[in-house]
């Protein structure tokens, strides 16, 4: 059973639905649950340029949808765009080979795919989008688009949300220096917490929801520890540490809680121990300011965006520098952010107006993304197949991964979108 969105007009601070129709029994076999299986072969068992023909069936039906044909050097994303291309409203998902979802990135050679193979193609549903502007946060359905509910309490501009406790967990900041922890799912607000900092520029929160930290333009950082808020329980901060880096302006908590990464003003990112602040390592390589430092989501590596057009990724552990990227679209203005999909196969670069997808490998731009402003956010949702973003024209945007197509727009905000991200969960 299907039911449709036709395109329409809706009051100012709504989606405006691009005609998109979504499976009212997608939930029941979404990919969410499944692991994102790293690559399950090597392209020996076809030559890269050999030619594959696919059949493509539904995952609830089992009926053919599609039948392709692909080289084994072509990714996985290639056939979802062409399933998208052949639909008159955006159909966005995952492809299934066996009962393992194939990573978007990897080539059909790779993932094990050959010649006469079937895969199942499965609807993926957008979780909920959080936007902040002006002095709340709003959470949209996308599918329905309808608006879920505002949170309120900040008497000042929203600079920073961040998602933890596995997606139980909100926090916001402003820039008055009012932090404020929200229970996502019922959406209270459980602590609010004003710190001496002044102009705060960035907030993370630990994926276990252990760890809290903040940064301001000042390049002051600061740590707490976060214990209850569950349970009818109240949450308690214990500040653990403040230290300085100069020129730092963002951070990051690692997805275990037990280090944190800066970006810097002279080139330089680094990596902290949460508990001790004790520098653990510096990361030199850029030859200008690095504008943002984040974690892969498997924490294993950190990624870091710099004014000097290039994006870097590293060992967490090590500080060794894994690979340079530079070969992306060029754009006007700031290279903002860049972080890593969900199955470490691309990158998302946030640059000007633009959000750019570059492949991990080739550091080829493969995708663009535009707004009528600068950019302020750009995320991947949790299982990699929507991008959101916002920027600082007042809108909103969802879009599929695969294709880059536009799904809906939410506009009307009437301030800079500080910030676009989907719920965890």
């Amino acid at each position: 059973k299907f039911f449709s969105f036709r395109p329409h007009v809706l009051p100012a601070r709504r989606p405006v639905a691009m005609g998109a129709s979504w499976s009212t029994e997608s939930s029941l076999a979404s990919p969410l649950g499944a692991a994102m299986v790293p690559s399950m072969g090597s392209e020996s068992s076809a030559a890269a340029g050999a030619l594959l023909s696919i059949t493509v069936t539904s995952a609830l039906t089992g009926e053919p949808i599609s039948k392709v044909t692909r080289q084994a050097c072509d990714t996985v994303a290639s056939i979802l765009r062409a399933l998208e291309a052949a639909a008159d409203d955006i159909r966005t998902g995952h492809l299934l080979f066996g009962h393992k979802v194939l990573p978007a990135g990897d080539t059909l050679g790779a993932a094990g795919v050959k010649d006469g193979s079937t895969v199942s193609f499965v609807l993926a549903r957008p979780p909920a989008l959080l936007t902040a502007s002006g002095l709340e946060v709003e959470v949209w359905d996308p599918a329905g688009g309808q608006l879920l509910r505002s949170l309120r309490g900040h008497r000042r501009r929203l600079v920073a949300t961040a998602f933890g406790g596995h997606g139980q967990l909100l926090v916001t900041a402003s820039g008055d220096g009012m932090i404020k922890l929200w229970d996502f799912s019922a959406g209270a607000c459980v602590l609010s917490l004003e710190t001496e900092l002044e102009r705060l520029t960035s907030a993370a929160l630990s994926e276990d929801g252990s760890l809290f930290a903040v940064a301001c333009a000042a390049g002051l950082a600061q740590v707490w520890s976060l214990c209850g808020g569950r349970g009818g329980r109240q949450p308690v901060f214990d500040r653990l540490q403040r230290w300085r880096r100069e020129g730092a302006c963002s951070v990051a908590v690692s997805p275990d809680g037990c280090t944190i990464a800066m970006n810097g003003s002279d080139g330089v990112a680094s990596i902290w121990e949460a508990s001790s602040g004790r520098l653990l390592r510096d990361l030199v390589g850029h030859a200008g300011p690095v504008n943002s430092a984040v974690y892969s989501p498997d924490g294993s590596m950190v990624i870091t965006a710099s004014s000097d057009r290039s994006v870097i990724i590293w060992a967490a552990s090590t500080g060794e520098r894994l690979q340079i990227l530079q070969g992306g679209c060029r754009g006007t203005g700031v290279l903002k952010s860049a972080v890593l999909s969900p199955d470490l196969s691309s990158v998302l670069v946030c640059w000007g107006a633009t959000a750019q997808i570059w492949g991990r490998t080739s550091g080829e731009c493969w995708q663009v993304m535009a707004h009528q402003g600068a950019l302020t956010s750009a995320a991947f949702s949790r299982d990699g197949a929507f991008i959101a973003t916002g920027a600082a024209d007042g809108a909103a945007k969802v879009w599929s991964s695969a294709s880059c197509r536009c799904a809906y727009t939410i506009d009307g905000h009437g301030d800079t979108v500080a910030c676009a991200a989907f719920a965890s969960q």
